[in-house]
């Protein structure tokens, strides 16, 4: 699965620039609320497919998520506070910029 499948599975736009770590994550648990097989207790058909669609969507979540924090994103879009830092060459920097914006030092 690439990420635009998971981006898809997760009702995200295919264009990952576009998202923010955390309106990922904001997804990722509107549809765990939605999909939770516990949910469909009462019914074995309803929670066989809540089951099979929560696998998927938990597929999807992790490949998004080791998208964000392995920092191969374009611009780390997941800095505190909404804060985007956009152009960086490299992980590091932003981690320092970033420890440096909220601490004053790195």
């Amino acid at each position: 699965m690439n990420l635009s499948q998971c981006l898809d599975i997760l009702e995200l736009p295919r264009d990952v620039s576009s998202v923010t770590f955390e309106e990922a994550k904001e997804a990722y648990r509107l549809l765990v609320q939605v999909w939770h097989p516990d949910k469909y207790g009462h019914n074995e058909k309803l929670r066989t497919k809540a089951t099979s669609k929560m696998q998927e969507i938990n597929a999807a979540w992790s490949q998004v998520e080791d998208y964000f924090k392995s920092g191969t994103a374009t611009a780390i879009q997941r800095v505190s506070q909404g804060d985007m830092v956009i152009g960086r060459s490299s992980p590091g920097q932003v981690i320092r910029d970033f420890y440096a914006r909220r601490y004053g030092y790195f």
